[in-house]
């Protein structure tokens, strides 16, 4: 969820944008096929909205890599996959390459994962308790009730990006259920307004600005 605030100077617009949501889950499978060839799926449907009308498929983002994963050096502890990244948001579908890279020490104290454009590094304190760093690139759409702004351009949705980075904790709760803790800084954030013609009304720069994400994750086969 992100709140904003206007200069006091500003013009009041009873339109204006005041809260937006994000609510995201991820799915992670890799299925051996050999001791040492994956297939590997992510999978990140997000809703994104403002919530002020009935939610649509517009408010849906369907985000994914799918590709195979094959797992290198004598311990087998650097696995390294391709795919293809999808991306389907407001009727658009875009294809990119997809890689991910995960290598866990031999003591397996130390683990690293990159799924672009998200990097997670993490430090086993014990069986129950990792803590470690995190980045990421993020950009989202945002599905917004349609209005027209004090030039009356109409505003369809909104697309706001950042670049996160800050420190996490994973503690498990119990069994395979684990409670993820992050907090950091948001930098180069940006927020820009489009028709529904998905051509740009208003481009923001956004200050830099603290930021927090709670996650519960289940883990399957996983120590």
């Amino acid at each position: 969820m992100m709140d904003f605030n206007y200069d006091t100077n500003s013009i009041q617009d009873p339109n204006r944008i005041e809260r937006i949501h994000e609510i995201k889950s991820v799915f992670i499978i890799r299925h051996p096929l050999s001791e040492k060839w994956s297939v590997l799926g992510i999978a990140m449907p997000t809703i994104a909205s403002d919530f002020k009308k009935p939610l649509s498929f517009d408010d849906l983002i369907l985000d994914g890599i799918f590709g195979l994963s094959k797992k290198f050096g004598r311990e087998s502890n650097l696995e390294i996959g391709l795919g293809v990244h999808v991306l389907h948001s407001f009727g658009e579908t875009l294809v990119t390459p997809g890689i991910s890279i995960d290598y866990q020490s031999i003591d397996k104290k130390w683990l690293a994962q990159f799924y672009w454009p998200r990097l997670n590094v993490l430090y086993s304190l014990s069986p129950n308790t990792q803590i470690g760093l995190a980045g990421s690139i993020d950009w989202t759409r945002f599905n917004l009730k349609n209005y027209k702004d004090y030039h009356l351009k109409e505003v369809d949705y909104a697309q706001f990006s950042t670049i996160h980075g800050g420190l996490q904790v994973h503690q498990r709760l119990v069994g395979g259920i684990w409670l993820q803790a992050q907090a950091g800084m948001g930098l180069l954030n940006r927020y820009e307004l489009f028709d529904t013609h998905q051509k740009t009304v208003n481009d923001f720069s956004v200050s830099n600005m603290a930021y927090g994400k709670v996650t519960i994750t289940y883990r399957i086969g996983r120590k």
